[in-house]
């Protein structure tokens, strides 16, 4: 078992980026440690203790998993880029969310939409990360808003808000489905 412990002066700024970076590479699934790559399995626990004492401050943080054989013996072999999902993906997620919520409110108030091209292009990015089981029902969904623009585009309101409401049904049954 390789352990290594580590200890530096940080500002609360720098903690935040370190630990964001941590959380990218346990997304990722592996860490980096010297010369060896340790996996990080599917399945993992967090614990924490706080605690504050004559002005002092202390965090710890505990984050624990077992390996099962499948997990090891994927990890040995070549990783998928397909099967990584990054950190930089839960952005992607977050800024696709937000271009639809500004969709849905340019709908109901018929006025123009947020650009296509960078709309579908959030779309094609996140989709080189969709997994089997749901990707034929993510190509659906982007055929689907690709529909959507070209009927706000040609100005039918009532259509293109239909299709929306349609959208929004199957990214809810999608993410319970496959959440």
């Amino acid at each position: 078992m390789k352990k290594k412990k580590d200890s530096h002066g940080l500002s609360k700024e720098e903690l935040a980026q370190e630990l964001t970076r941590l959380a990218g590479r346990i997304a990722d699934g592996a860490l980096s440690l010297e010369k060896d790559e340790i996996p990080i399995p599917e399945e993992l626990s967090l614990e924490w203790i706080v605690r504050e004492k004559n002005g002092k401050f202390t965090l710890d943080l505990s984050v624990k998993g077992f390996r099962r054989h499948s997990d090891s013996a994927s990890s040995k072999g070549k990783r998928s880029s397909r099967k990584r999902r990054p950190y930089e993906v839960k952005r992607l997620k977050k800024a696709i969310a937000g271009h639809w919520k500004e969709i849905r409110h340019s709908l109901r108030i018929r006025q123009s939409m947020p650009p296509r091209g960078k709309c579908l292009s959030l779309l094609d990015r996140y989709g080189d990360f969709a997994e089997p089981a749901w990707e034929n029902r993510w190509a659906t969904c982007k055929e689907m808003i690709t529909r959507l623009y070209g009927l706000a585009e040609k100005g039918d309101y009532e259509a293109a808000n239909r299709l929306s409401d349609e959208i929004e049904m199957l990214m809810k049954a999608c993410h319970k489905a496959y959440k």
